[in-house]
């Protein structure tokens, strides 16, 4: 995904926005200023604890074409916000907190009338779209009037983009997928607009309509990414990961759905050897899992999955016991946090924690299983250093082991895409995906079934208690 971008909106949605926020447009600057706009509309990543923008130094850095200041130490993005604030645009900023672990969030408040105005768009239909006359769409930075080749043109910049980055084979592979691949489920946009616009939750709702809108214009293939401190693949910028699931799986209808059910949690519970944990994984009925574990710690329904997920996550990446007890009193209140964390599965976890991040320290980073550094501590603190990533060393090396292994689970399915060119991975989401075959259904249903008996064998073979499952979009 490009790093700097622009929209294809409609004249009168421009005009709506120019004739309020007439400084920002006007300005010597204006393209830094209406990126972040568009950034904030059309956002690549979002804080789901309060639905806000996540715009960390090296984001803002890419909308103000600043990344040697940010390389150089010259860099925190705070004045673009202010001068933002200044000409008129109203935010509301969280900034980044150490204690809760969590990035800096800003959220617009629009003038009357836009959202209102913005969301009828997000619910054009593409075919809606081409009807109109090709004058009336212009790109948002520059209002210039775009021909109907425009979306073209865009896609085959964002392929062209997304084959140019660098990275594993698998990498290359997942980043060189056919258009064509992609292009089938496209049928479905209307569909899950529908699905998107029935979302109870009105900043839920904008962001999954925002997102199939520009998904509608750059195109449905990720463009996938490796970090350095991880051994993920990641999707970057805006992507089909970022949709709600009921909207992702309407989009993507006729590909299969790949799951490694509570696979952090079991990671975990293998690694740190966590006794109770893996007893209720192993013991709990097939499908209900995550209702077994929230009931075991005391939080009930399954409304509570996504924010006890989160904070399983953030344990297994190292942070403190003060950050983890702060984030579970702002997602469940302070009593219910308080419950939580005197239940025998939470102490056990906190426990086992401790011993491996000691055995880390006593080790002097991570080995593999003959014994040989994969990854020694002082070399992961000086490479968090040369980042000026703010993660210790120990927490950065828990959450790489749990990552490595849970990449090590999901192998035999990147193994059947590398060997198999009719196997293609639509959207890969580390303890899942989504895929798709050329082949008739009882030979695809086939191919399925080998994969999933693969990935479980090797689950089984390794202690780890979860189970790929897998399921035919209709």
């Amino acid at each position: 995904m490009p790093k700097r971008y622009s929209m294809l909106v409609s004249e009168n949605l421009r005009s709506y926005f120019y004739d309020r926020y007439p400084l920002l447009f006007e300005h010597e600057h204006s393209r830094r200023y209406l990126q972040l706009m568009l950034e904030l509309m059309f956002p690549s990543w979002t804080d789901p604890s309060n639905n806000g923008v996540v715009l960390t130094r090296e984001r803002l850095a890419q909308i103000e074409e600043r990344e040697a200041d940010l390389r150089g130490g010259r860099y925190s993005g705070k004045e673009l916000l202010q001068s933002a604030q200044e000409m008129g645009l109203q935010l509301e900023i969280q900034e980044a907190s150490y204690l809760r672990g969590r990035a800096r969030t800003v959220r617009a408040h629009w003038a009357p009338g836009l959202m209102d105005l913005l969301r009828s768009e997000m619910l054009l239909l593409p075919a809606e779209r081409d009807k109109e006359s090709q004058l009336e769409f212009v790109d948002f930075i520059t209002g210039k009037r775009i021909p109907k080749s425009a979306p073209a043109n865009i896609r085959r910049a964002v392929r062209k983009e997304r084959e140019q980055v660098s990275g594993p084979a698998e990498l290359q592979i997942l980043n060189h997928i056919s258009p064509q691949t992609h292009q089938r489920f496209e049928g479905n946009m209307g569909e899950a607009q529908e699905v998107a616009n029935s979302i109870d939750r009105e900043g839920r709702r904008l962001s999954n309509l925002t997102t199939l809108f520009a998904l509608n214009q750059r195109g449905l293939a990720p463009t996938y990414t490796t970090s350095l401190h991880s051994p993920r693949y990641y999707a970057e910028g805006i992507s089909m990961a970022q949709l709600s699931e009921n909207v992702r799986k309407t989009l993507l209808g006729g590909a299969w759905s790949l799951d490694l059910v509570a696979a952090q949690l079991a990671i975990l519970a293998r690694q740190w050897e966590l006794r109770g944990w893996q007893r209720v994984l192993q013991d709990a009925p097939a499908g209900g899992v995550w209702t077994q574990v929230l009931r075991d710690v005391k939080l009930g329904g399954l409304e509570h999955k996504a924010a006890f997920k989160t904070l399983v996550y953030s344990a297994a990446y190292g942070m403190s016991k003060a950050k983890l007890q702060a984030q579970a009193a702002e997602a469940f209140g302070p009593e219910q946090a308080d419950v939580l964390f005197g239940t025998e599965l939470m102490r056990e976890l906190l426990a086992g924690r401790r011993e491996r991040q000691a055995q880390l320290q006593r080790d002097g980073g991570l080995l593999d299983r003959n014994g040989d550094m994969l990854v020694s501590l002082q070399e992961r603190a000086a490479s968090l250093k040369a980042a000026k990533r703010t993660a210790s060393p120990i927490s950065s090396l828990l959450a790489h082991e749990a990552q490595a292994i849970e990449l090590d689970l999901m192998r035999p399915v990147l193994d059947c895409m590398r060997t198999n060119r009719r196997f293609r991975i639509v959207l890969w989401l580390h303890d899942g995906c989504y895929v798709t075959t050329g082949y008739p259904e009882a030979r695809e249903q086939q191919l399925i079934e080998q994969v999933v008996r693969e990935v479980n064998g090797r689950a089984a073979q390794a202690g780890v208690a979860t189970t790929l499952t897998s399921m035919k979009l209709l």
